[in-house]
């Protein structure tokens, strides 16, 4: 399916798309549905798509009714030949909810349309070359190794140095690279390095929609693996900033899941600051007033219930043994199911964290198109933009929406 590389002299191409992902293979099916007959995609991993390939759980979610141009990027692969459905919360889905189908069928068009798809190629850098750009690629077929990890790099860094250098010019250059987010699927920021050189301005870079970890020893508590409905709120310094309800996800070292994911876009430090400023706070049962609370606690009391009997209809019963036994607070079994209060002290790092908070600065970007307002004929799309959306496709969607509008603009 994908050719090798062994020019020697420059390769001159007309398009060249730097990143297999969501992105870059949308931008590369429309730009060669558009009518333009040169475009290369660069990967750098062994296959196209492969975290798009792991995304939602191997379900992807590709969109969300919510997301403004959802029937857009629809009408995209419904041209491709993917059928959808969607959910109760108004999350759309590939119809057999396996997300290789979609990088199948994204690789399928592409190359149908006439777009190569050239894996194995690592853009090492991007420079102006008269009118367009001259990119230089190593090749990694030399560099994979199944050693161990900490050979494994070292064999890598001897492999890269020792890799000759090839050359391709292109007229237009998509960086469709994504973020740092999951590294292990080739994403390792190279797209921030090409756009900073280029002259790009690249907002500070986080992980997000990820876990939290906390002061308090969850593990220990024994409440690792517990998973307990109900709503958590993010506060600084007192005030609530954000609130999301949902399924909340007990680890050895704090908490995850969706409402956690999304609340932690919210938790950009300022600089010289920890995460002292942020407390979670979790309410047990969101459908139930305090004084409803009170009443049911009162009643179990008036049956000589004991506390934690009464609290194990309402809560998972190892943290009902945490709020009966009082081994995080002092306050009342009511108060602390209403209000049940975590200390944040870190996020999951890159390796966890679901999207890049940060990226090329949009104001540098030209909306409709993605072309870069510094420099003529370069574009940008996915994640290496500054764009981070909550859980539920939104993610997707804008790297299918900003291919988009790239892959068109470029076949102009």
């Amino acid at each position: 399916m994908f050719n090798n590389m062994s020019q020697k002299a420059p390769e001159k191409r007309k398009i060249c798309i730097i990143g297999a992902g969501a992105s870059g293979l949308m931008a590369a099916v429309c730009a060669a549905r558009a009518g333009a007959a040169d475009v290369l995609v660069l990967e750098k991993c062994d296959e196209p798509g492969r975290k798009l390939a792991a995304t939602g759980n191997g379900k992807c979610n590709l969109s969300n009714l919510k997301c403004a141009d959802w029937q857009n990027a629809l009408e995209v692969f419904s041209g491709i030949g993917l059928m959808t459905r969607t959910d109760s919360e108004g999350r759309i889905y590939p119809y057999s909810e396996d997300a290789r189908d979609v990088v199948s069928l994204l690789v399928r068009a592409a190359e149908k349309a006439g777009a190569e798809i050239r894996t194995g190629a690592v853009a090492a850098g991007i420079e102006r070359a008269g009118e367009g750009f001259r990119i230089s690629v190593k090749r990694t077929d030399s560099i994979r190794t199944k050693a161990g990890k900490r050979r494994a790099y070292k064999l890598v860094e001897e492999a890269w140095n020792a890799a000759d250098t090839e050359y391709i010019e292109a007229e237009k250059v998509l960086i469709a690279t994504g973020g740092k987010s999951y590294p292990v699927y080739g994403t390792t920021g190279d797209g921030y390095v090409f756009a900073r050189k280029l002259g790009h301005t690249v907002a500070r870079l986080r992980p997000s929609l990820t876990t939290v970890e906390t002061a308090e020893n969850v593990k220990a508590l024994g409440l690792s693996g517990v998973r307990a409905k109900g709503e958590a709120s993010l506060y600084r310094n007192g005030t609530m900033i954000a609130s999301e309800r949902g399924e909340i996800q007990f680890t050895d070292r704090g908490i995850s899941g969706i409402c956690v994911f999304d609340l932690t876009r919210e938790m950009a430090l300022e600089p010289g600051r920890g995460f002292g400023d942020f407390r979670i706070s979790i309410d047990l049962v969101p459908d139930m007033s305090p004084e409803r609370l009170e009443v049911y606690l009162a009643d179990g009391r008036a049956e000589e219930y004991t506390e934690r009997e009464s609290l194990c209809s309402l809560i998972k019963a190892p943290v009902a043994d945490v709020i009966a036994g009082r081994k995080l607070s002092d306050r009342s079994s009511a108060e602390q199911i209403k209000s049940f209060e975590l200390t944040p002290v870190g996020l999951g790092g890159w390796e966890r964290a679901q999207v890049t908070a940060g990226g090329v600065d949009l104001g540098e970007i030209d909306p409709k198109t993605m072309e870069s307002r510094l420099i003529p004929g370069l574009y940008f799309s996915g994640e290496v933009t500054d764009y981070d959306g909550p859980c539920g496709g939104f993610n997707l969607q804008n790297a299918w929406m900003t291919g988009i509008k790239a892959g068109r603009a470029m076949a102009e």
